[in-house]
């Protein structure tokens, strides 16, 4: 008997992002980085020619931190992610303006996110990552907070395939 495939822990999709949303911090400075998220995909836009141009790009970037204390029990993540250029975006809506079905653009979107997940019983790496995407304007069709380090992982490909990304993996550093 097969089973029922649950969005969240079996899989995941984005169904909304709220543009316009860009309050990441970089911690590494006050906090312990104690794990990263990375989406790496192969950029189609690589031109050998160009110096500059890279062959392998990381849209998504999810970086966890906790203090530096022995009893600091608070997880912290910051995100920032980047569509491809040029990509069609389904279900995009700008703060305070009604939805767009479809949002086309030359530029590439940025929004990042940063949140938060304390107390215990569960796995805060992975709530804290949903906070930080919640802050970054992204919906998701599956609750994956506290659900352990695969949904995340499933969640970060799932934002990377909304923002136009079609090849690539999450690579945990």
């Amino acid at each position: 008997m097969e089973r029922e495939k649950r969005p969240g822990y079996d899989f995941n999709k984005v169904t909304k992002l709220v543009y316009g949303r860009e309050n990441a911090a970089n911690m590494g400075g006050e906090k312990e980085t104690v794990a990263r998220y990375v989406f790496a995909a192969i950029n189609p836009d690589f031109n050998p020619a160009d110096r500059w141009s890279k062959r392998i790009v990381t849209p998504v970037d999810v970086r966890i931190y906790m203090g530096r204390s022995q009893s600091s029990s608070v997880v912290y993540c910051s995100i920032w992610a980047r569509s491809r250029k040029g990509k069609k975006l389904m279900t995009v809506t700008t703060i305070g303006k009604k939805e767009v079905k479809t949002l086309t653009t030359g530029d590439v979107l940025h929004c990042s996110g940063r949140g938060s997940a304390g107390g215990c019983g569960y796995h805060k790496e992975s709530a804290a990552i949903e906070d930080a995407f919640t802050s970054a304007g992204f919906s998701f069709a599956g609750h994956f907070g506290g659900c352990g380090d695969t949904p995340a992982e499933l969640a970060i490909e799932a934002a990377a395939r909304f923002l136009g990304w079609t090849k690539g993996n999450v690579i945990k550093l």
